[in-house]
């Protein structure tokens, strides 16, 4: 319960310690705030498990069935997954200030969590040769989505530059 009392308070002992030109950021968000929405994705995420859960029974009877089952709750698992990493990162950058400026993101955690897994589905056909592009895409779509104040952030990155690094990891 207390944890996201512990989290806003380091976070504002973090944020206060990294400056840039001398100034350092602040972190606004609130530890209520932060409460309040695990207790909407608790909200969200019990009757889908359920469900899942259910429909897992339901099949018992039928291996073929339940791999595809089994498929479609990964699919889910991985959606929802990114759909969360958006939203909390706009909510961390919604919550800092430099100078009085706010951060911000725009851009829709849906279409963000549909991206990731049709690059997702890409990768994996690929056997993993795809990840670097999947790697840059990605955070394409959230660097150009970010904000300071009225000034839009832009990404420049190129997947072509990770390619050799990763084929050799590869």
């Amino acid at each position: 319960f207390y944890r996201f009392w512990g989290k806003t308070r380091l976070r504002r002992y973090f944020w206060g310690h990294v400056a840039f030109e001398g100034e350092p950021l602040e972190y606004t968000g609130r530890a209520m705030e932060l409460f309040l929405g695990f207790l909407m994705v608790v909200a969200i995420l019990v009757p889908v498990v359920l469900l899942l859960g259910i429909i897992d029974y339901v099949l018992t009877g039928y291996p073929e069935l339940r791999v595809l089952s089994g498929v479609g709750q990964f699919v889910v698992a991985i959606f929802l997954v990114n759909f969360a990493i958006f939203r909390a990162r706009r909510y961390r950058l919604t919550r800092t200030q430099w100078r009085g400026i706010r951060g911000g993101q725009t851009g829709s955690a849906m279409r963000y969590a549909l991206i990731a897994l049709g690059w997702l589905i890409v990768v994996l056909l690929s056997l993993g040769l795809a990840y670097p592009v999947m790697r840059t895409s990605l955070q394409r779509y959230r660097t150009e989505n970010t904000w300071f104040g009225t000034i839009g952030l832009h990404f420049d990155g190129r997947a072509r530059a990770l390619l050799p690094h990763w084929l050799l990891a590869w």
